[in-house]
C-alpha cells in the first residue's frame, strides 16, 4: 500500500495548483458530497454542480499557502486529508480549513467528500497574542530551535497587527513580538512560509516602511 502521506501530499499539491488557474472539474463526480461556507455557517450538502460552487472561490484565487496537513488511509484505494491554510486573493486573504476523502483509480484521484471552511481571521491574530504572552520570556532556547523566523525594522509607533496583517498572508505564524520600538521578530511555523517570504523580497515590505533584516542584526542595536 503507498503511504498515505505520499498521496495526500500528491493531491493537495495538484489540486490547489490547478485551483490558482484552471477547471477542476475532473476531481469530481457525480455522487460526490461538497459543504462549503463560512465558520460559523449550518453547511448545505451538495452533489451536483460542482464547478459552479467551487467558483465562488476559485475566481480571483492567486496563491494557496497549506499551514498543515495530515493524511490516513481509510481503504486501500482511499484516503483523507486535513488542510489548514490560506487562500490568497488579489485583494484578500482568507484563512481556511479544508477535509477530503479521495477516492485514487487508475492513477487519478477523484474526491469523494469535500468539506471548506472559510475562518475567522480574528482567531488567528487571538491566537498569535496569546502565543506571543506565552512565549516572550523564553523565546532565544526555545523557538529559535523550533520555528522560522525573520527580523523586521519598522517605522516607529508600527503594531503588531500591523505586523501580522502583512505577514499572515504568506501563511502560518507563530509568533510576534518585539524588544524595543521599530523592531519585530515574526516567527512561523513551517519552512514553506519562511520560504514565501524571503522569495518576495522586500518589495511588498518597502511599501509600508518595513525591510527584512539579516538574522543576526535584531535587537542587538
Amino acid at each position: 500500500m503507498v503511504s498515505s502521506i505520499y498521496k495526500g501530499e500528491k493531491f493537495i499539491k495538484d489540486y490547489y495548483s490547478l485551483l490558482c488557474k484552471t477547471d477542476i472539474s475532473h476531481y469530481y463526480t457525480p455522487t460526490t458530497i461538497l459543504r462549503i461556507g463560512k465558520e460559523k455557517d449550518r453547511l448545505d450538502s451538495f452533489t451536483e454542480k460542482h464547478s459552479t460552487i467551487i467558483y465562488k472561490y476559485q475566481k480571483n484565487l492567486e496563491r494557496v499557502f497549506v499551514s498543515c496537513m495530515d493524511t490516513i488511509n481509510t481503504k486501500e484505494d482511499e484516503f483523507m486529508v486535513c488542510v489548514v491554510g490560506q487562500f490568497v486573493y488579489k485583494d484578500e486573504t482568507v484563512r481556511f480549513s479544508h477535509n477530503f476523502i479521495v477516492k485514487e483509480e487508475n492513477n487519478n484521484f477523484y474526491i469523494l467528500v469535500e468539506v471548506c471552511r472559510f475562518l475567522n481571521e480574528e482567531i488567528v491574530y487571538d491566537k498569535v497574542d496569546s502565543l506571543s504572552n506565552l512565549h516572550d520570556k523564553r523565546t532565544y532556547g526555545y523557538n529559535n530551535f523550533n520555528r522560522y523566523y525573520v527580523n523586521v525594522s519598522c517605522p516607529p509607533h508600527t503594531k503588531k497587527q500591523d505586523i501580522v496583517e502583512c505577514f499572515s498572508k504568506y501563511g502560518r505564524i507563530f509568533d510576534v513580538f518585539s524588544k524595543k520600538e521599530g523592531f519585530f521578530k515574526v516567527e512561523f511555523a513551517d519552512h514553506s512560509t519562511l520560504k514565501a517570504v524571503q522569495n518576495d523580497g522586500n518589495i511588498i515590505f518597502n511599501n509600508k516602511g518595513f525591510k527584512i533584516l539579516p538574522s543576526r542584526e535584531d535587537f542587538k542595536h
